[in-house]
């Protein structure tokens, strides 16, 4: 058995969340099984209908001029088992999934086994690398298209030592790194962002002290909106 709880002040929200969670004490099977993602988002992200999808959109990526995320968490438990990370898809005009990125900012070793190029991902046609730095940091790309060509993105610090709890994503700057190779396309649609824990196994918690995202973009009128603070 496990459990998993939220406490929160909706007159604070995002700010002061805590997750709890009590897992098994060890992965399951190899290892690949994520018993949940505890997470905040901004938008809309539940996947649904594909029509759901476009419908619920912020904006076309050709229109955005500025996307920002900015974060601050306390990770507490065992941190083993724990990936910290922004999790965003995109859609394209039929409202499927086109690709996904998942920016690993405090990566576990589950993640970093698989954003390893010599595994499934890195192994599929036409797989590759970018590389971008965010705060200081340097990080790793690794683009792969499945069969049905459907794009997985999976960001990793290039130090797999690196473990960071806060800071700020300026998501502009990787769209700009993967629409120069043609990764993603500006006509798919953008419905927001997520960041959370991916959790193997064990007990911790992750208390949001700060989850805060500035989105702007030009709208079907030509006048920019900005959402978010």
């Amino acid at each position: 058995d496990y459990n998993q709880t939220v406490a929160y002040n909706k007159l604070t929200m995002q700010d002061g969340t805590l997750f709890t969670w009590d897992y098994p004490d060890q992965p399951y099977g190899n290892g690949a099984v994520v018993y949940g993602y505890p997470s905040v988002a901004f938008g809309k992200t539940t996947l649904a209908l594909t029509g759901y999808n476009t419908e619920n959109a912020l904006s076309q990526v050709k229109n955005i001029t500025k996307f920002s995320e900015t974060f601050d968490v306390m990770l507490s438990g065992d941190l083993k088992y724990m990936n910290l990370m922004a999790d965003l898809f995109f859609f394209d005009h039929a409202g499927k999934i086109a690709a996904e990125i998942t920016f690993n900012i405090h990566p576990s070793d589950h993640i970093i086994y698989w954003s390893d190029s010599a595994n499934y991902f890195g192994q599929q046609p036409g797989a590759h690398n970018h590389q971008i730095t965010m705060n200081g940091v340097l990080y790793d790309i690794l683009v792969s298209t499945d069969p049905t060509g459907t794009k997985a993105i999976i960001i990793t610090p290039e130090d797999n030592k690196t473990k960071i709890t806060m800071g700020t994503i300026d998501w502009v700057k990787v769209f700009d790194v993967l629409d120069d190779d043609l990764d993603i396309r500006p006509e798919w649609y953008v419905k927001g962002v997520e960041l959370g824990v991916e959790v193997q196994a064990g007990n911790g918690s992750m208390l949001v002290n700060d989850f805060s995202v500035v989105y702007t973009y030009l709208d079907v009128n030509n006048s920019y909106v900005t959402l978010g603070q």
